[in-house]
């Protein structure tokens, strides 16, 4: 059986020789087309979902306001952290389909029917957090459909995380559970769930875009033979009468490299599925009183059914907690890693031990991309989604990939030496200048409020 192997990172990159690119350039490229693969579902007419519409992303709604010297911003940021300074005047979603979607569906109209299911993520006994944001949005759907939200969790000795997650928003957890469900073999995985979906019949499947959710997303998708939406910022209910459909998901998501926003709707389908980005939903505040049922599914799976062995799996040495007050952030305008490590490290110290908060460092993908800090601390549409009081854009252009991740920020503080950065068009408050030269300036007028 042929394998497929992805490489997450190589630190030792193959650059072609000059008698390398000739061979190139004399080899033959072996083109096929449909028929010499038996391709069938390919095209609009084997595609499960349709773009609505596309439209560009909208204004923000933030102060966009200039400070005009260094002590100005320091008592600004001392303010905001202290709770004696107004928060932002209002966030504008980035992501808004314009449709109307603040409605109740004629029951008698609607194209799907069943519950909305939520595909649960645990590592070491412990759900993920993205998991309680996806049930929190299956919550709002549901309660718009008046149906129910289900929730999918499989593994090995998992009944002790069943009760949380009933508090946060789930009417029923189907419970798979099996010994060679120990490790995440995703083939395994997708199977099970691809089983208890079919058997529920659920016209709503959400997964958190995590690494794990990427993976296993479109197998399931493919196993059901349903549409699958990727990456969505924006997930509601709606009327799509040009389509025939009632009462059906409508999935915002960026599209053209984040530049627009696609909404797109499932079609010929036999469920609706997406993916949204953690971060970007919020999840419902546990009620210990909610009551919910606990029911038992069958794994259906033997030995046979392994394609890997799992002989060991590593995880991160470093920490990160991205659920903080404060997060200082670097993009390619720091100009190499001394300088990004000098800012963030003497940045997020001082702050710290000032306010007796917790601050958190992160990263552009450009930063990442130019190794001026590991991807794991990476914050955009590739990476995480954030959301804390304050966030501070250091040397960052803003690019829609980035804001959208950030976009539930209380407050965004951004510092660039270039007057035209579009930053500063989607930010709360914005100061002109040299990074390097600027907080080193900002830390001593700190230290005095």
């Amino acid at each position: 059986m042929p394998a497929l192997l992805t490489v997450a990172k190589y630190d030792y990159p193959l650059y072609p020789s000059f008698s390398a690119t000739r061979r190139a350039e004399k080899t033959e490229i072996i083109k096929w087309n449909n028929s010499d693969i038996n391709a069938t579902c390919i095209g609009l007419n084997g595609s499960k979902t349709r773009v609505i519409k596309v439209f560009p992303p909208l204004k923000t709604a933030r102060k966009c306001q200039k400070i005009s010297d260094i002590p100005e911003l320091a008592k600004l940021i001392s303010n905001i952290i202290k709770n004696e300074y107004p928060l932002t005047s209002g966030k504008k979603s980035n992501t808004n389909s314009g449709l109307c979607t603040d409605y109740k569906p004629d029951p008698l109209k609607v194209s799907y029917k069943g519950e909305v299911g939520v595909i649960a993520e645990h590592y070491d006994s412990i759900i993920n957090p993205s998991t309680f944001e996806m049930i929190g949005k299956a919550r709002e759907l549901a309660d718009t459909l008046n149906s129910k939200v289900n929730v999918f969790i499989a593994g090995n000795c998992i009944k002790n995380m069943t009760e949380e997650l009933i508090y946060s928003g789930a009417d029923n957890i189907y419970i798979i559970e099996n010994k060679l469900l120990k490790d995440f073999e995703v083939s395994l995985y997708a199977k099970v769930y691809s089983n208890a979906i079919k058997k529920t019949n659920p016209q709503i499947v959400l997964l958190a875009a995590t690494p794990l959710g990427r993976i296993l997303a479109p197998m399931i998708s493919y196993t059901l033979k349903c549409g699958l939406t990727a990456d969505c910022t924006e997930l509601s209910i709606g009327d799509i009468p040009g389509f025939n459909l009632f009462g059906v998901l409508i999935q915002t998501r960026p599209a053209l490299g984040g530049n627009v926003m696609a909404t797109i709707c499932t079609k010929d389908s036999p469920l609706q599925m997406a993916t949204a980005r953690p971060g970007i939903m919020k999840r419902f505040p546990p009620n210990p009183l909610r009551k919910g049922m606990m029911i038992k599914s069958d794994a259906d799976i033997k030995d046979k059914d392994i394609r890997l062995n799992i002989i060991k799996t590593e995880t991160a040495n470093e920490k990160i907690d991205f659920n903080v007050e404060l997060i200082v952030s670097c993009g390619k305008g720091v100009k190499n890693k001394k300088n990004f490590d000098n800012i963030t490290q003497s940045f997020c110290k001082t702050i710290s031990e000032k306010f007796n908060i917790r601050v958190e460092k992160g990263g552009s993908r450009a930063a990442v991309e130019h190794g001026y800090i590991d991807r794991i601390y990476q914050i955009g549409q590739t990476g995480t989604a954030v959301s804390p009081k304050i966030y501070f854009a250091l040397g960052i252009s803003g690019a829609i990939q980035h804001m959208i991740a950030i976009n539930n920020a209380e407050n965004i503080i951004a510092i660039n030496k270039d007057p035209d950065a579009s930053i500063f068009k989607q930010c709360d408050y914005y100061y002109i200048g040299n990074v390097e030269e600027v907080i080193p300036t900002l830390i001593k007028y700190l230290i005095k409020e």
